[in-house]
């Protein structure tokens, strides 16, 4: 004021937190940082904003220990005395997290969250299965499975219904010569020889034994069996759906071989394959693996040391949610692809050039580092292309591109009074 100079030193444990009545609270170190700490009282009596270090409070859920101290995040809006809505999140020491929300004298009740909630889905997932584990041939949900099974049941009982009738009739029939007898010869059978499903026609072996020549196994005929061999004649070219079976030489066709290649050179779906040489895809088509839900059941893609063909270098599977993981050993996620976000357990490193960016949204603010002789680190608005704050490391301290606000007032350090900007009340002006 004049020619006086004033300056104020501030910092969170002097910072003081007051309540509408202006009674202190605590400090900002403790509500920000180091967290405010509360060992009576029920949990709902704690109404303000901040991080709280609490043991032994009332209303917490049963999961949460009273004799350790636990982490209490509180998120409040409205009044800060009496908020409209309040958000409580309580973290264990053994990562049990727990979630409830306030609202007047409503309250939502203790929710699931953290490791608790992960085990449960894990121990569920471990108790239902995989739907490509069914037998049915529908996989698509258990409940399409299980209608796919009654159909096939009520397919039974049907057959089994017109078996039973036909069987009562055929008891009530005369024996007369429209049947073939089983000693007679040279009869000739006129009509449609239909064989029930499960049925099949059995010739006598050399050594009594009757194998089945004809049958049924599901959809398909089958001929022959495991204890005669086939031999099949005809006059002419023989055809399947239509289409000629070629045999050529007098070896006919080798089934060893496709396009005279051996076939242990193809690759199989039901087998491992080593794959020596350069693989291309040209079209347009996408190459898909499909995986299990538990991170770890099903690697799709693993590489391994060039140099001893064993030991994994690192793999790349389907994360835990709908996303893609990178991992160096199948468990431990260190990046993770989500729909929402990219995740890493790690360090993200920017190597190379000058200047390394972090943009969001469409590019208009974020995080830049430039690597020169100073190194600098510091948030920049390319929208409207100036500064928000930066940090030099030959000045060791941080230069802000604008009159910073605390609580709702302003600090101005500059010759000339601050005009055509937001001056709120109470904001303090320094001049020099």
């Amino acid at each position: 004021m004049g020619d006086d100079v004033f300056y104020f030193d501030n910092d969170a444990v002097t910072t003081k937190v007051l309540d509408n009545n202006k009674n202190e609270l605590g400090t900002l170190q403790e509500y920000l940082f180091e967290g405010k700490t509360v060992t009576s009282g029920s949990v709902t009596n704690i109404k303000h904003s901040g991080v709280y270090k609490i043991k032994g409070l009332s209303g917490l859920p049963s999961e949460i220990p009273s004799n350790q101290y636990s982490i209490l995040e509180v998120k409040a809006i409205g009044n800060q005395d009496n908020p409209d809505v309040i958000f409580y999140k309580v973290t264990s020491p053994s990562g049990v997290s727990k979630e409830m929300t306030v609202s007047g004298s409503n309250q939502s009740g203790w929710t699931l969250g953290g490791v608790q909630l992960q085990n449960a889905i894990n121990n569920l997932d471990s108790q239902v299965g995989e739907l490509r584990d069914l037998e049915t041939g529908n996989k698509s949900s258990l409940v399409n499975a299980v209608n796919e099974l009654q159909s096939k049941i009520d397919t039974v009982n049907d057959n089994t219904d017109s078996v039973n009738s036909a069987l009562n009739e055929y008891k009530k029939h005369n024996h007369d010569d429209r049947y073939i007898r089983k000693t007679g010869t040279g009869d000739s059978f006129k009509g449609t020889l239909v064989f029930e499903n499960g049925a099949n026609l059995a010739f006598r072996s050399s050594t009594g034994t009757a194998p089945s020549v004809i049958s049924r196994n599901g959809n398909n005929l089958v001929f022959g069996n495991g204890e005669m061999g086939l031999n099949i004649q005809s006059k002419g070219d023989v055809y399947l759906n239509g289409q000629k079976v070629v045999t050529t030489g007098t070896n006919g066709l080798n089934a060893d071989k496709v396009g005279g290649v051996d076939a242990n050179l193809y690759a199989r779906k039901d087998q491992n394959n080593d794959w020596s040489g350069v693989q291309t895809y040209s079209n347009a088509a996408p190459l898909r693996f499909v995986v299990g839900n538990v991170q770890g059941s099903a690697i799709p893609i693993q590489f391994m040391s060039a140099k001893s063909n064993k030991g994994n270098v690192g793999y790349i599977s389907k994360s835990d949610g709908d996303g893609m993981s990178i991992s160096p050993d199948g468990n431990n996620e260190l990046l993770g692809l989500y729909s929402d976000r990219v995740y890493t357990t790690g360090n993200l490193e920017f190597a190379g050039g000058t200047e390394k960016d972090i943009r969001f949204g469409n590019g208009h603010m974020g995080f830049y580092f430039k690597e020169d002789a100073n190194g600098r680190l510091g948030a920049w608005d390319w929208y409207k292309n100036r500064l928000i704050w930066r940090y030099d490391t030959d000045t060791n301290y941080v230069e802000m591109g604008e009159a910073p606000k605390w609580q709702g007032r302003r600090l101005f350090l500059q010759d000339g009074l601050p005009t055509n900007v937001e001056i709120p009340y109470g904001s303090i002006w320094i001049g020099f």
